[in-house]
Formats: structure tokens, C-alpha cells, sequence
């Protein structure tokens, strides 16, 4: 997935959810404002009520009364805050529709072909005999626990590719094709007991992270357990956490 993208979705998603407890919070707060004057190098704090019809009233608070005062406080930081927010989100979701990805794969579909580009080369499997598993997709791949992943992508509606070269050289287990046309790689590492497996894992992390991808983001990570399984429930958590609000 695009890092920008990303990052702009994860932020909305979060200002949401602050903004939705601001507006849980803000009715909990006594009515009215706070008015803070200095007088003499004193602070003298006053409840502003307003009632509909009739003057506002300013109420002097004794600096005894820290829980009234903290409150109103609290009120003027959330009424800014939920201001902010409505306005960031406005923005952030005017971003996301208008912003286009400009990386050379989310581009190359929109040429039309009449301009001599050519189709997406097809590639050919690397070590086709080592593919004895067949998938729900029809696909073969090289271990029980790809057939585990690649069901679960296809079953949760998720356009996916099994070893597509990748420019930089390597072969990702699964390359996921998103809505948006954002990409994310998943790579599932088996062998984590053996020490050479194990630094190849950590260089091929390393080649993916210098090209962009990155845990958490838009690289995806799954592991066999100590005793070589797999939990199918734990790949589906995965899909749904960082694949299903993106589709």
C-alpha cells in the first residue's frame, strides 16, 4: 500500500474515534463556559451561564472549587479539539478521494494500449515443481500453510498473486492488490528454528524495508509455530486487521 495513503487513513481513523469520545464527553461537563481574568496578579476564575431569552450571567468561583474549574477547563479543550478534528477530518477524506498513486504499477493499467504500452510481462514460476499444493483460488503453492493463507485471502474477496517478481529481486509469497490499486506483500517464514533460514529472513526484511515495505504497513509477516503449525484463525485476524479496511 502506498505509505502516504496509509498514513492518511491511519490518522482519520484515528481523529474518529477521538472525535466521537470529545462528543461522549463534551455532554458529561456543566453547562456554560469559563472566563479567567487577572486582577492584581491574582487569577479569578468565573462560570459563564447562558440561558436562552435572558443576559448571560458571570459566577465568581472560589479557587476552592478546583473540580468546577478543572471541568469548564476540560470543556474549552475539547470544544477546540472537536473543532480541529472536524476540520482534519474534512480534509483528510477530501485528500484520499482526489489523491492519485503515481508509482509505476498504479499507473501502467491507466495507459490506454493504443500508445504501445505493453501488458504487465507474465512471469514464470520459480521452481515449478516445488508447487504440489493446489489452493481454493485453483493456484499451487509450496507449503500447507500457503494453502492456509492464499484460501483465506480468496475467501475474504482479496485479489492476490503467489510469487510475483518484485523489481527489487525478490519473490514474496503472496502480493495483495487492494481496491485502491496499493499493494501489499505478505511473507510467511516457516523455519525460524534453523539459524540460516533465520538470516535469510532478517536480510530479505531488511531488502523490503529499503524498498518501502514495512511491517505494520504494507508488509504483512506470519510465522509457523514452534511445532511447525499454523493458526488459520490468526491469518484471518491479519486480513482483517491490515487488509479488510483497505479493500
Amino acid at each position: 500500500m502506498n505509505k502516504l495513503i496509509y498514513e492518511v487513513r491511519q490518522d482519520l481513523s484515528l481523529m474518529k474515534k477521538v472525535k466521537q469520545r470529545c462528543e461522549r464527553l463534551l455532554p458529561e461537563l456543566p453547562e456554560g463556559s469559563l472566563n479567567i481574568k487577572t486582577s492584581h496578579g491574582c487569577t479569578q476564575y468565573f462560570h459563564i451561564v447562558r440561558v436562552p431569552g435572558q443576559p448571560s450571567r458571570q459566577i465568581y468561583i472560589s479557587k476552592h472549587n478546583q473540580h468546577l474549574i478543572s471541568q469548564l477547563k476540560q470543556k474549552v479543550f475539547l470544544k477546540k479539539m472537536d473543532t480541529v478534528l472536524n476540520k482534519n477530518i474534512r480534509a483528510s477524506e477530501k485528500f484520499l478521494s482526489a489523491y492519485q498513486p503515481w508509482d509505476h504499477d498504479d499507473l501502467l493499467p491507466l495507459l490506454p494500449q493504443k500508445h504501445g504500452i505493453a501488458e504487465p510481462t507474465k512471469y514464470t514460476p520459480y521452481r515449478p515443481e516445488g508447487l504440489r499444493f493446489e489452493t481454493a483460488a485453483g493456484c499451487k503453492v509450496r507449503s500447507k500453510s500457503e494453502v492456509i493463507i492464499a484460501d483465506a485471502l480468496y475467501f475474504s474477496e482479496l485479489t492476490f498473486d503467489h510469487e510475483k517478481p518484485t523489481a527489487f529481486g525478490l519473490l514474496p509469497d503472496f502480493t495483495i492488490t487492494l481496491d485502491d490499486g496499493s499493494t501489499v506483500i505478505w511473507e510467511h517464514f516457516g523455519l525460524i528454528n534453523d539459524p540460516v533460514y533465520r538470516l535469510r529472513m532478517f536480510e530479505k526484511l531488511s531488502i523490503y524495508q529499503a524498498n518501502g515495505f514495512y511491517p505494520g504497513r504494507n508488509l504483512i509477516l506470519s510465522f509457523d509455530g514452534p511445532d511447525g503449525t499454523i493458526s488459520s484463525k490468526e491469518i484471518f485476524r491479519l486480513i482483517e486487521i491490515y487488509l479488510l479496511p483497505c479493500k
